[in-house]
Parts: structure tokens; C-alpha cells; sequence
């Protein structure tokens, strides 16, 4: 599929449209009993493509290669799907903040029967926020990398789907490190996206920057998750 630059980003703001918040976070509560990680990285999209501002290509860099706001190529590009669909069924999504990403991942929702999480659902998806806070208080400079370890006894199985979670919560701003901008209330320019703290990670802004004592939001905790109160 040959696209352009623009065409990409009036695809990923178009699919805001064709889902709502509470689709999207049904399909990431439910995915936790159904073992579906491809239904997880919605939430994230969601949160991004509402915000994703109308722009024409622009670089401020030599030589002209990516999009200063989206970090997209001027394209008209060849793009391989399979490729998005493929990382999205095993891990959820890998190129959160690529606007061919949001696009493609939005439209996947918007045509499936999203089910109605169960109560198992919810308790799991319970047990993970209890999880995640109590090692926020005891480890107060964990990283992302040790949460997903101590993930494990909710969440089996493969790391990357872990991690996946936990990049997801970091985009919709449950898990949001104190003093950086919170990508779900405003678009973080790709120019603007601080490297990760150390050289030796490939985590991502910005769950990257998140330490066990920024916890969990518990304001936006509530506000997308109301089941969950207790």
C-alpha cells in the first residue's frame, strides 16, 4: 500500500472517530481473560490519535528524513500491514506512536464485537493495579524493566506482552513519570521525545522514565477504569 505523509496522519485522526473511550477500554480490560494482546494497544491509540495535531511535513534536520511532529517519512512510502498485524496479534503493538500504527489498530477494533469484560476480567486487571502499586511502594526506584518481572505472578507468560501492558498504561497516563508531559493530553512532537535515561535500554518514552515512586495516576486510574473502585 503506497501512502504518503499526509495521508497517514488524516488516517489516524479519521479512526479516532470510528471508536469510543469506552470501546477501547473494554477491548483492554477483556483482553486480559481472552489472552489477547492485540485487543490491549487500543487504549494507547485512542488516546493518541485525539491528540494527533493536522500537520503537513515538516523537518528541521539534515539530511530531510523524518516528519519533526510525528516522526514519519515524507513519503509516498510502500507499507507492509502484515508487518503492524503481525506485531499486533503477538505483543500488542510495538510502534505506539506511529500514526500508521494508531490508524491500522484503531480500524482492527472498530470491526470486531468487542466483548464485555467479565468479572474474572476485572479481576484480574484488579490484581494488576494492586500488584503494580504495592511494588511502587516498597521499590521506589524500580524501573519499567524490574516491574515487568515482578508481573509475572498476573500476567504469565511472555515478557514482551508484559511490557506491552505497561507501555500502554504509560501512553493513556496510569503510569506517568513525574515531570515529563503526559502524551495523552497533548501530542509530544517526535523532535520533542526525550532518549530514554540510560544508554542501555531500548524502552521508550515514556514509560522509560518511570520509577516505582511515581505509582500509579490514580486520578486517571479512576477516570478510565471506574470498575475497578473499591
Amino acid at each position: 500500500m503506497l501512502l504518503s505523509h499526509d495521508d497517514v496522519v488524516d488516517r489516524a485522526r479519521q479512526a479516532a472517530g470510528l471508536v469510543t473511550r469506552s470501546m477501547v477500554t473494554a477491548a483492554f480490560i477483556a483482553s486480559f481473560g481472552l489472552r489477547m494482546p492485540a485487543l490491549r494497544s487500543a487504549l494507547a491509540s485512542y488516546h493518541l490519535a485525539r491528540v494527533l495535531p493536522v500537520h503537513g511535513f515538516a523537518s528541521s534536520r539534515e539530511p530531510v528524513l523524518f516528519c519533526d511532529v510525528c516522526g514519519r517519512f515524507a513519503g509516498p512510502a510502500l507499507e507492509d500491514l502484515s508487518v503492524l498485524s503481525f506485531e499486533r496479534l503477538k505483543w500488542g503493538g510495538v510502534r505506539r506512536f506511529d500514526p500508521l500504527y494508531i490508524a491500522f489498530d484503531l480500524e482492527r477494533v472498530a470491526e470486531v464485537d468487542v466483548p464485555a469484560p467479565t468479572e474474572d476480567d476485572i479481576r484480574l486487571l484488579r490484581e494488576l493495579f494492586v500488584l503494580i502499586r504495592d511494588v511502587a511502594r516498597e521499590f521506589p526506584f524500580y524501573r519499567p524493566s524490574k516491574l515487568t518481572e515482578r508481573l509475572r505472578d498476573v500476567l504469565p507468560g511472555n515478557r514482551y506482552v508484559r511490557r506491552g501492558v505497561l507501555e500502554v498504561l504509560g501512553l493513556c497516563g496510569v503510569l506517568h513519570p513525574s515531570g515529563r508531559p503526559k502524551p495523552s493530553d497533548r501530542w509530544v512532537n517526535y523532535v520533542a521525545r526525550p532518549d530514554p535515561p540510560e544508554s542501555d535500554t531500548d524502552w521508550q518514552f515514556p514509560i522509560a522514565f518511570w520509577r516505582g515512586n511515581d505509582g500509579l495516576d490514580e486520578t486517571r486510574l479512576a477516570e478510565l477504569f471506574p470498575e475497578l473502585l473499591w
